[in-house]
């Protein structure tokens, strides 16, 4: 099995315009598959060719909020060999129409509350020997509701096998990254690990008319859910880690050459290894005081790595008290528990679940 590494698309803000194709020239290729769309389209006017009869265009833009959104085909010679439809962010189907050689055919949807993106599909319906390298024009509408927002990256690095089976799991992966494998075999299964410290989501699309079970499983592999991959569609799977730990995925695919690509989000919770090896906190360092009126405070500097702290005082050096938890950075002694002529003495460390850091001790007085 063969796999690639692309860059994650995520909703921003970069500003980029769809290249417009001149009469008699193909668009771009390639543009076949949902996450190979061009655009964003931000100046309404979509144009493009069929380079072949079994050709297929995806173009993507964004739109406001609660927008009386209209997708409208412009005249073209083939007439309704050629069809065109309005897909949501995740590919699934809204609404298609048929092109007409004599009048524009206008798709019409509200979109939702929300900076939302949309995808247009061109595509032949029946023969399409008329209609192959002429240009056809969509237009979307109102203008003013296109979005700037970043295109969809299809770059891609080759990584390698094996990863049949857990052992061999293939990791840690990165957030933020699209990976893609292809099912070689009826009974193909690739593994794949990570680690997430929060709640995090798997999100998977497909290619080739097959689809693939995304299973996640946790690091004593048992069995938290799955999702599926269909064909030129985008489905997630959230998960929520009571704790840093380690996380598998096991991808099925139900048919040689499915294509399947998949990423993880978001970059907070995903970690790139375990959780780090537990030490002592570190010292306290030097103590500090103020006083009151009727208090002397005692504080000190956070400690890394702590989780507490434990105070101990003695009226005289060598005979400290027992040791007093807190989980502040201070505390208080009232001042007539001080001695007036020998004052107290003070010993402050760190503490957390493997152990304690270095104390630091001070003298104080009324």
């Amino acid at each position: 099995m063969k796999m690639s590494v692309i860059r994650s698309v995520v909703i921003g803000v970069a500003a980029l315009s769809l290249i417009a194709v001149a009469p008699a020239q193909a668009d771009p290729e390639p543009d076949n598959w949902i996450w190979q769309a061009r655009g964003p389209a931000t100046s309404g006017s979509i144009t493009g060719t069929l380079a072949s009869n079994n050709d297929v265009d995806y173009y993507m833009f964004y739109a406001a909020s609660q927008t009386q959104l209209s997708v409208t085909s412009l005249p073209i010679g083939c007439g309704s060999s050629l069809g065109f439809g309005l897909y949501d962010t995740n590919g699934d189907y809204l609404t298609h129409r048929s092109a007409s050689t004599t009048k524009n055919v206008s798709m019409n949807y509200t979109t939702p509350s929300g900076t939302n993106r949309f995808f247009v599909r061109v595509y032949r319906i029946s023969s399409l020997s008329s209609c192959v390298g002429q240009t056809y024009r969509v237009n979307v509408g109102p203008t003013s509701a296109l979005l700037a927002g970043p295109s969809m990256n299809s770059g891609s690095t080759p990584t390698g096998e094996p990863n049949e089976t857990a052992e061999q799991a293939a990791g840690p992966l990165a957030a933020d990254t699209i990976y893609s494998g292809v099912s070689e075999t009826q009974n193909d299964q690739d593994w794949f690990y990570f680690y997430a410290s929060g709640a995090f989501q798997v999100e998977a699309t497909e290619n080739a008319g097959c689809s693939s079970d995304f299973h996640l499983y946790d690091q004593d592999m048992d069995y938290l859910g799955a999702t599926y991959a269909g064909e030129n569609r985008y489905r997630q799977f959230t998960y929520t880690p009571d704790s840093w730990r380690r996380f598998y995925i096991k991808v099925d695919g139900d048919c040689v050459g499915a294509g399947y690509r998949f990423s993880l989000g978001p970059a907070s919770a995903i970690q790139s290894g375990p959780a780090p090896v537990p030490v002592v906190p570190g010292g306290v360092g030097a103590l500090a005081t103020r006083k009151t009126k009727k208090t002397v405070v005692v504080y000190w500097a956070a400690a890394t790595g702590a989780q507490g702290y434990q105070v101990r005082k003695a009226k005289k050096r060598k005979k400290y008290g027992p040791w007093s938890g807190t989980a502040n950075t201070w505390t208080s002694i009232k001042k007539k528990k001080i001695p007036k002529k020998r004052g107290m003495w003070i010993k402050v460390r760190a503490v957390n679940s493997v152990g304690h850091g270095t104390p630091s001790v001070r003298k104080i007085r009324r």
